[in-house]
């Protein structure tokens, strides 16, 4: 506690601010104190340090995964984390004094409710919510996590199957859904059917029981209500409704969603990291004035709070950092109110829920996910961290030194082409084609068939398909705008049902065609796109670097509704989120990026930023700020994918060179360097050689070497050097490119021209059964003589004699070979002999010859070449006799 509350003069509460990081106390505080009342730690952290005068005990977070079973009271160690938390099993106990338990998290969506003594992967005996079980998990010498795969989109359960089961395990429909049909179980077993609340409708426990769109009788957080939902009595009249609601806007919101009508004054809270300038404002039925929601602004510069306000405020409201940020210098209210200053961790380091009070970079003391830790922070330095190579990650960053073995999974919409060996190697892992994916990263090794959806924005026109021949979910883009927030699982436009930000809505979804979308005007955006049939005037906010001129004004009965009307900011000069409100260009108040900042905004004189720019590939370090002013000088770092040659010095801004065709850099780079930092590859580059530092040898220094990706095929930013095979054709019916083809065409029974960019409908269609392609050629029934091979690519020929006959691709034709003769087209199965060496003195070429009269004699050919010489010599005699 800061200072007692007061009922004398103007009331006022106690004054409490939360304890320092993983810090607490056992009963709050009753009396004014300082940060020594947080005495004890939270639990899962253990104490390095005990409480004293004016300092909270000291905590540190157990490793991932790791915790502890009770808060602790008294100075330990890391070991005293000893348990494993929920989802995790145990691989080693801890050692006292010496190092936390070991535990690692459950594969593929199984889980438990922790583990408290050493065991394996059948500790992962459940699995996650909304999951059903397929195979239960196995004890023994060959042990084996629960099986577990993932309910259809909108279906789910109200807790984790603990039994072997089928999909019938989802047999309620989640949050934000309503049921149509309830989960079947027996010979042919499904799940429950559900549908989407459209509109921001929702409810607040998904349905057990089939209803209709009723179902949907509450509004989702962050919207208000307009209307309640209109259920009808079965054999009754009438059309069900879900309940009408719209989206709160600027930064506005509410806790938990509407369930009664109102209006714009129900987004009475500010959302997380804005603060509130203006409560709402609500109207008693009848009385005069305009409803208004509460008016909040960004917190800015990565300052924040957790759970937004509920009360009129001013910056100070944005009182703590943001995760990934570290605090220089604390919020104040008084006498000017600021925000919490705070800088963004660098190259990969973070924390895992931002941080309260003032400290350095040392508070960016873990890795975050798909990075590992090379050195951990020390002093006043963060953690240095890595990006994990090739697609690969992990799931919670890491929080303790190692290398790239740390990424023992593959990120979202990979799949694992072969698994991590631990402590020696990072798993091989491989990006899902075309806009098809999955949910999580995969963790253990499996195939194409580990893409089982499409990922946002995209529909389906074919499942995955799973054995021998496996293939990854067939993914199109949504057409005109339309689209998704979290893919489509089954096939279908209606998957379409959204449209996206900077798009408003003209028509909604049908069983057979998506949404109908159309672009907001220039400048303008909606932020959120649409759920709902609407018109211009939802976009009613500014793209980033404009400013409002007009609001939107929606549609009355005698006129349509019209958009926001909005300007470019001046040269150079932006914000961080486009206005909501009007105003004029001092909403243009930072500079972009490789821009410096000369003047602040004046809102008194209605003037922008004034922004001068950098020189080529320099950009200024930092977030972007309001007040700060600058110099040329100021220019201190290299934008990505260019190197530093020269820093800034107190008169000049730094200098940098953009990196070699094909090579670049993972970040913007502050430090003085060579050519070698140019280390990777950007997109559609693969990597045939590392950059090299200079040695002490002479030896210069060098970028990475990077060639280009072929035609119609690409391959995310490489880190590792490797061959043309990194390189993944759009066309997922394409042929792998490898060393010996490098280009990308349609592969063996397949027919067509490959797909021509990222996320187009494939151009390889499969041919019918009994027809061959080869690499894209036109199916067609192999001839007489011949049977289809097994990968429907080619043909053989009946005629198996070793080395006397060859199918011919380009004719279709089963022919003998060089120098022998015969038809073994006329071949039958199990024909052998249909080609027999040429007479001996003759020759023939391949297919030439069908009888041994058609082989050619070799002295013929001898002779004719010999007949050419003579010739030749005649020509010159001739020529020396007439000189």
């Amino acid at each position: 506690m800061i200072s007692p509350s007061t009922n004398t003069g103007t009331p006022a509460a106690a004054q409490c601010a939360p304890c320092p990081s993983g810090s607490a106390n056992a009963s709050g505080a009753s009396t004014p104190g300082d940060p020594s009342q947080c005495n004890i730690c939270q639990i899962n952290f253990y104490m390095t340090a005990a409480s004293s005068a004016g300092t909270s005990a000291k905590c540190l977070q157990c490793p991932i995964g790791t915790g502890t079973p009770t808060g602790a009271t008294s100075i330990g160690n890391i070991s005293y984390c000893s348990i494993c938390l929920a989802n995790y099993y145990m691989n080693q106990a801890s050692v006292s004094g010496t190092s936390a338990a070991q535990c690692i998290i459950c594969p593929n969506n199984s889980g438990n409710t922790g583990a408290n003594i050493p065991g394996n992967l059948s500790q992962c005996n459940t699995c996650l919510i909304n999951y059903y079980m397929t195979l239960a998990s196995v004890s023994g010498a060959t042990p084996s996590a629960a099986q577990c795969a993932q309910c259809p989109q909108g279906t789910g359960n109200t807790s984790g199957p603990t039994t072997q089961g089928d999909i019938s395990q989802c047999n309620s429909c989640q949050a934000n859904y309503f049921m149509t049909q309830i989960a079947a179980t027996g010979t042919t077993p499904q799940q429950a059917q559900c549908s989407p609340c459209q509109g921001g409708s929702g409810n607040t426990v998904g349905p057990t029981t089939v209803g209709d769109v009723s179902q949907c009788n509450t509004c989702q957080a962050n919207y208000y209500m307009t209307q309640m939902s209109v259920s009808v009595v079965s054999g009754g009249s009438g059309t069900p409704q879900s309940a009408q609601c719209s989206p709160c806007l600027g930064g506005s919101g509410n806790t938990v969603g509407p369930t009664t009508v109102g209006d714009v004054s129900q987004c009475n809270t500010c959302q997380a990291n804005y603060y509130m300038t203006q409560m709402s404002v609500s109207v008693v039925s009848g009385g005069s004035g305009s409803p208004k929601s509460a008016q909040c602004s960004p917190c800015l510069g990565g300052s924040g709070n957790t759970l937004g306000v509920t009360t009129q405020g001013n910056v100070s409201q944005c009182n703590t950092c943001q995760a990934n940020y570290y605090m220089t210098s604390p919020s104040t209210a008084t006498p000017t109110p600021v925000a919490a200053v705070c800088s963004q961790c660098q190259n990969g380091s973070g924390n895992t829920s931002g941080v309260t009070s003032p400290g350095d970079q040392s508070q960016c003391n873990t890795c975050q996910p798909n990075y590992y830790m090379t050195s951990a922070s020390v002093g006043t330095s963060a953690a240095i961290c890595s990006q994990c190579p090739n697609g690969t990650g992990n799931i919670s960053g890491s929080t303790t030194p190692g290398n790239a073995n740390q990424c023992t999974t593959c990120q979202i919409n990979y799949f694992m082409l072969s698994a991590a060996v631990p402590g020696v190697s990072p798993p091989q892992c491989i990006q899902c084609p075309n806009g098809s994916g999955n949910t999580i990263g995969p963790t253990i090794q499996g195939d194409l068939s580990q893409c089982n959806i499409c990922q946002a924005n995209y529909y389906m026109t074919a499942v995955v398909v799973t054995g021998p021949s496996p293939q990854s979910s067939q993914c199109q883009k949504c057409p005109n705008g339309s689209g998704n927030t979290s893919g489509a699982i089954n096939i279908g436009l209606n998957y379409c049902n959204t449209c996206q930000p900077n798009y408003y809505m003209t028509a909604a979804s049908t069983s057979s065609s998506s949404a109908q979308c159309t672009a907001c005007p220039y400048g303008t955006t909606n932020i959120i796109g649409a759920s709902t049939p609407g018109d211009a005037s939802s976009c009613s906010s500014c793209s980033v670097n404009f400013y409002m001129q007009q609001s939107s004004t929606p549609p009355s009965a005698s006129s349509p509704g019209v958009p926001a009307q909005c300007s470019q900011c001046p040269s150079g000069s932006g914000n961080s989120s486009g206005p909501t409100i009007v105003g004029d260009q001092s909403q243009c108040n930072i500079c972009q990026q490789a821009f410096y900042m000369t003047a602040a905004a004046v809102p008194a004189n209605k003037s922008p930023a004034k922004c001068s720019p950098c020189p080529t590939g320099v950009s200024v370090s930092g977030l972007p700020t309001t007040s700060t002013i600058q110099t040329i000088t100021s220019c201190n770092q290299c934008l990505i994918n260019y190197y530093l040659t020269a820093a800034n010095t107190s008169s000049a801004a730094a200098q940098c060179i953009v990196c070699p065709t094909g090579s670049g850099t993972l970040s913007p780079n502050s430090t003085v360097g060579d050519i070698s930092q140019c280390n990777i590859c950007i997109a559609n580059y693969y990597m045939t050689s590392p950059a090299m530092l200079a040695t002490s040898s002479g030896s210069s220094a060098s970028a990475a070497q990077c060639s280009a990706c072929p035609s119609y095929s690409s391959v995310n930013s490489s880190y590792l050097v490797g061959q043309i095979s990194q390189c993944v054709c759009y066309d997922p019916n394409a042929n792998p490119i490898s060393t010996t083809q490098n280009f990308c065409a349609c592969k063996n029974g397949f027919s067509g021209l490959v797909a021509s960019y990222q996320g187009a409908p494939t151009g390889c269609k499969q041919c019918p059964a009994g027809n061959f392609s080869y690499q894209g050629s036109p199916c067609q029934p192999c001839a007489s003589g011949s049977v289809l091979s097994a990968d429907q690519g080619g043909c053989t020929c009946y005629d198996s004699s070793t080395g006397t006959s060859k199918w011919d691709p380009t004719t279709n034709i089963c022919q003998c070979q060089a120098n022998y003769y015969g038809d073994p087209s006329k071949a039958t199965a199990g024909t052998t002999g249909s080609c027999q060496p040429c007479p001996s003195g003759t020759v023939s070429k391949a297919g030439a010859a069908k009888t041994a009269n058609d082989c050619l004699q070799q002295l013929s050919v001898t002779t004719t070449k010999q007949n050419q010489l003579g010739f030749q010599v005649l020509i010159l005699i001739t020529f020396f006799i007439f000189i």
